[in-house]
């Protein structure tokens, strides 16, 4: 799968005033306050890189109400046992490898000892099979409703299969 381009963005130049009004502030914190305007954003998927730890543990905090350990992230930024994908805006970033805007981290379960298997009816002479158990899904909110979250999805469902 290539390179994905999502829908219109919305961002805004912040004014003098709000800019000392939010001194202090994570760039990531300002784009999920920001009104929406016209920026067209170049969205490229790719794996979560130990770059990313900073940014990953910011949205996190910033999308759910459970904190997790130092450890989990560690671990998804280094793939021990946990498959992840990034969405970045690489028009919002000097770097190459972009701004981290959406996540998706996973985990590939046996399906016998999923808690689901009554539910997906699963076949027990199949012992093999696995399922795909999404840990953390999120895309900062101003990157949210232009399909970013099923692409991250898909981009992981398509690398573990």
């Amino acid at each position: 799968m290539g390179d994905v381009i999502a829908g219109s963005v919305w961002l805004r130049n912040l004014d003098t005033d709000d800019r000392e009004s939010y001194a202090g502030v994570s760039k990531i914190a300002l784009l999920m306050l920001e009104p929406r305007s016209t920026h067209r954003p170049t969205i490229k998927y790719r794996p979560i890189l130990p770059s990313d730890l900073e940014a990953l543990e910011q949205i996190h905090v910033s999308l759910f109400p459970i904190r997790y350990e130092r450890e989990f992230f560690l671990n998804v930024v280094h793939g021990n046992g946990i498959v992840s994908w990034a969405a970045v805006d690489v028009s919002q970033s000097g770097s190459h490898d972009g701004e981290l805007i959406g996540f998706v981290t996973t985990r590939l379960i046996l399906a016998k000892e999923s808690e689901l298997a009554d539910l997906i009816q699963y076949n027990a002479s199949r012992k093999e099979t696995t399922l795909v158990y999404i840990l953390t899904l999120g895309v900062v909110e101003h990157y949210r409703n232009h399909g970013i979250a099923t692409s991250l999805i898909r981009e992981d469902v398509y690398m573990l299969t």
